[in-house]
């Protein structure tokens, strides 16, 4: 009986501060989807939760991306993690973040030789308007 009663107040108690925090997600955007490579190619000024995240978000993109890395010799264990570490760096730029920053973020990850290869196949592919970063 006190167990109960105490999952039940832990249940409420849990209930409550999801609402008061919003937590709902009711109110959360759906993920943009496109079929076309258009949708990736937003610019800085309105990117701020526009970036593509998920292969299906864009699959044209995310092929070319995908297709890109492993010819560069890029073991790609999977591909979602893929996109999304496109989408991270992207919006790291956005942020500001000087490229050697996002490079030096990123290669414990990746290795060394192969964070050059994921942040030029993402500016070039999921944010071209950051392509001036790379000059």
């Amino acid at each position: 009986m006190r167990r109960t009663l105490a999952l039940t107040a832990l249940t409420l108690c849990s209930a409550t501060f999801l609402a008061a925090c919003g937590g709902d997600s009711a109110d959360s955007a759906a993920p943009e989807s496109s079929t076309t490579s258009a949708a990736a190619r937003t610019t800085a000024a309105s990117a701020p939760g526009k970036r593509i995240f998920a292969v299906a978000d864009d699959p044209a993109t995310a092929a070319d991306y995908l297709t890109y890395l492993r010819s560069m010799n890029q073991n790609v264990a999977n591909d979602e993690t893929a996109v999304h570490q496109a989408g991270e760096i992207c919006t790291a730029l956005d942020a500001g973040k000087p490229l050697d920053r996002v490079r030096d973020e990123w290669t414990p990850m990746l290795s060394a030789d192969g964070v050059y290869y994921y942040i030029i196949g993402a500016i070039t592919r999921y944010c071209p308007d950051h392509e001036g970063v790379l000059n």
